[in-house]
Order: C-alpha cells, then structure tokens, then sequence
C-alpha cells in the first residue's frame, strides 16, 4: 500500500464513531479515500475511485457514517440515527 497523506488538525477530517472509535480520513496518490484508526494506523475502509463520491456510507464497528466528497475536501454529513 502506498503512503497515505495524514489530513491536518482539520476536524472535517475526523469521525468519532458511536462506539467511541476516532477514524482519520486519508486520501492515497491513487484518489481513494482510507478512513484509519490514528490509534494502529490501521486502515478500517477504504472507498475506491470510481465510486460515487458524492456520498457514501460507511460501515465501521457496526456504525454507519454518512460521507461527502468535495473538491475542496471531505465532508462529514452525520451519523443517521443522532
């Protein structure tokens, strides 16, 4: 896998799960999104180019997170159900 590129402190680039799991959105060289766990650095999900990147849903630790992809960046759209 190739190296991914750690978004900043930008909190747009963070998701805190239900179950209390902080998972980093990472975009690779190759476009994918990588959503990582900061704590192993371990990649949880990775959303493929080429698929809808206007919204996804993401499934994590029986948690689903509803994304949006921007030009200008991600964005977190909500977790259904809060």
């Amino acid at each position: 896998m190739k190296e991914l590129e750690i978004p900043s402190e930008d909190s747009s680039n963070m998701v805190v799960t239900k179950s209390g799991d902080l998972l980093i959105i990472a975009q690779s060289e190759s476009g994918e999104l990588n959503f990582l766990n900061p704590s192993s650095g371990e990649v949880v999900y990775v959303f493929p180019v080429g698929g809808n990147p206007k919204k996804l849903a993401l499934q994590s630790n029986d948690t689903l997170l509803a994304v949006a992809d921007r030009k200008n960046g991600i964005s977190i759209l909500g977790i259904p159900g809060e």
